[in-house]
């Protein structure tokens, strides 16, 4: 049995914080559990192989924006398509380690035996989105464009939040963050004529974008 202050939860978040100051791919389970303070034999109770972690990380990420995604569609009244949007900006901006690790180690998630199954929730992850936007454009609220690329292009923006924001380092919230780059992506940063173009948010002004230098690391 592991010690009884071991719990998987506890082995995911060191492993995160190891894989983030070492690298995925430098780093051992016997790294793991060395900075856990256990054997390797008592992390295998929890784990089986590096890879599983990784697998149990993708899923803990899924869930988080999964619950963000059915929650903004459970709304009253039902959230649009920016508000998928902000939801989705939201659960990365607070858990950029997170993101940016599935992100780099996206062909290590690929060579998983759960692969195909994670292909597929990101699959009905994102159609969801897709849905949702050809509903607005067929209402005449958004501007018409190939879903996929937009909603691909989209997601991708406001997953680049991890390449650059750490909350913990910053006095700029992380729903802040989310909420101002879903507003720069939705409204841009051209200055133009009201009638040329269909605002979609709020723009950020410029000390918003001062506060955000702050939150750079």
């Amino acid at each position: 049995m592991p010690p009884p202050t071991l719990t998987k939860r506890r082995v995911l978040e060191v492993a995160l914080a190891v894989f983030e100051e070492s690298g995925y791919r430098s780093t051992s389970l016997t790294v793991v559990a060395n900075e856990l303070g256990v054997t390797r034999q008592a992390l295998y109770y929890h784990v089986g192989s590096k890879g599983q972690i990784l697998a149990e990380l993708f899923d803990q990420m899924m869930s988080m924006l999964e619950d963000s995604l059915v929650h903004a569609q459970n709304s009253t009244p039902p959230a649009g398509f920016l508000d998928l949007l902000r939801g989705h900006a939201r659960v990365t901006a607070q858990h950029p380690a997170l993101t940016a690790l599935l992100l780099h180690e996206r062909p290590e998630l690929a060579r998983l035996p759960s692969a195909a199954a994670q292909r597929r929730r990101r699959c009905d992850y994102v159609r969801a989105f897709t849905e949702r936007y050809e509903a607005e454009v067929a209402s005449g609220s958004l501007s018409a464009a190939n879903s996929w690329i937009v909603v691909n292009s989209l997601l991708s923006a406001t997953n680049a939040l991890s390449s650059w924001y750490r909350g913990s380092k910053s006095s700029w919230e992380s729903s802040t963050s989310a909420d101002e780059i879903v507003a720069l992506l939705a409204s841009g940063f051209i200055v133009a004529p009201p009638a040329s173009r269909q605002s979609l948010g709020r723009p950020p002004d410029q000390g918003q974008f001062r506060a955000a230098r702050q939150a750079l690391g």
